[in-house]
């Protein structure tokens, strides 16, 4: 089993009450308590997960662990389509995000954030992306523990996300119709394209619709992470409508 590291007091926290299978959690020597460490505290007792105060600076590597880290399973036994069946049987809409091309740490761990507030299901990267850094878990505030981060085949993702129902669409600033102008109340697969290229060209015969966000500045395009936010807050939008 290959392990992981989880670092900073709101990502261990999360990792705790998300269930994540964690094997030890490590405190720093110099550390000042607050209720989160004490919760942390609380929770790794009631799981009979060790705990061990030492210097954590040969261990840290985000150099930002505010004096906690856990190491933790990296793996999900889930597929995306055991997934989005979950989702069905709770008579809910699934919500996926795929992310096309190069995906830097913080930009990751800002769109599982959203992603995760915004009820998506899951987010998919491909397999020579990026995985569950420490950064990116700092970044993400803990959400990576709540949403799965599924890496594989971009193009066997959206074969199955289209045999199981899903819309899927694509950002783009190049599309004639605005994301506010489609209907996103229903199953869906939202792909955000890399900053320097894009949606991948490849993909395009997979994509049912192309949309755009309105822009009003000199800059061309959103940050990847802001960008999947503005979108998957459209369908959050679109989905209270129907209440």
């Amino acid at each position: 089993m290959i392990m992981r590291q989880i670092e900073g007091r709101n990502p261990v926290l999360e990792a705790l009450r998300a269930g994540t299978k964690i094997s030890m959690i490590y405190f720093s020597e110099r550390i000042e308590k607050d209720k989160r460490i004490e919760e942390i505290e609380d929770l790794a007792r009631k799981k009979q997960i060790p705990m061990e105060s030492q210097d954590l600076s040969k261990l840290e590597k985000s150099k930002r662990c505010q004096g906690v880290i856990a190491i933790a399973e990296s793996s999900t036994n889930k597929d995306v389509k055991s997934i989005i069946e979950e989702v069905y049987q709770r008579n809910e809409k699934p919500l996926v995000i795929m992310l096309s091309g190069t995906v830097y740490e913080h930009n990751l761990g800002s769109v599982l954030r959203s992603a995760e507030c915004a009820g998506a299901c899951v987010v998919l990267a491909a397999k020579d992306s990026i995985g569950l850094s420490p950064m990116v878990v700092k970044t993400s505030a803990g959400a990576s523990e709540h949403i799965p981060l599924l890496k594989g085949d971009l193009y066997q993702f959206l074969k199955d996300l289209r045999e199981l129902g899903l819309m899927v669409v694509a950002l783009s600033e190049k599309a004639e119709k605005y994301i506010y102008d489609s209907n996103l109340n229903c199953p869906l697969c939202i792909i955000i394209g890399a900053e320097d290229a894009g949606v991948k060209k490849s993909l395009e015969k997979y994509i049912d619709e192309f949309l755009k966000i309105p822009i009003k500045g000199r800059i061309e395009s959103l940050n990847m992470g802001v960008a999947a936010a503005v979108a998957m807050y459209e369908c959050v939008r679109q989905k209270s409508l129907t209440r």
